[in-house]
């Protein structure tokens, strides 16, 4: 009997249809009102034209010489058409949050139990000297980028009679947290 000779990528296609869920197709956006008009024109356009280019084109400047009023039936054929739309979505949404909900996987997932790090020294200074930073001499305020290239800029020319505070309280939150961890695991 001749061996089955299965590739990579075979292997993690039936992989990936076998976790994968099988989802709904998401519908279809709404159409707008220059579309509905050019649905309603593109065959009388079509005769007098010939080729696709030429007849975008016509149907453009067509919509484009079409007053308000006569423009109405089509925005309230648009209007419809979203409201179904929006319907449809939401029924959408509901059928894949029940199949996504579904399964011995998602009875599985819960949320994270596992404990916040503590902030660094580093991030202790910054979240203490971040409203100074905030705005410029001018009085504008400044970017997150540039906030935070003023902060590194500070600590690091922070000397070490500045920094012991901060590092101090980062030993002591981690002492905290570890002490913490301890206890809870001999309950």
């Amino acid at each position: 009997m001749p061996k089955k000779i299965v590739t990579k990528k075979r292997e993690k296609k039936e992989k990936k249809s076998t976790s994968s869920v099988n989802l709904p197709p998401k519908p279809t956006r709404s159409m707008s009102a220059y579309l509905f008009f050019c649905r309603e024109r593109r065959l009388e356009v079509s005769k007098t034209v010939k080729s696709l280019g030429e007849i975008s084109k016509e149907l453009a400047r067509l919509w484009a010489d079409t007053d308000a009023n006569s423009r109405l039936p089509y925005h309230d054929l648009a209007a419809k058409a979203k409201v179904e739309y929006s319907v449809k979505v939401g029924e959408w949404k509901e059928t894949c949050t029940i199949v996504k909900g579904s399964g011995a996987k998602a009875e599985k997932r819960q949320p994270s139990t596992r404990a916040k790090r503590p902030p660094t020294a580093y991030m202790l200074f910054c979240s203490e000297n971040r409203a100074s930073v905030a705005t410029d001499e001018d009085g504008k305020n400044l970017g997150l980028g540039q906030r935070t290239k003023r902060l590194a800029t500070m600590w690091k020319d922070c000397d070490d009679t500045c920094r012991i505070p901060y590092v101090e309280r980062a030993t002591q939150l981690k002492r905290e947290q570890l002490d913490s961890l301890i206890i809870g695991d001999k309950k």
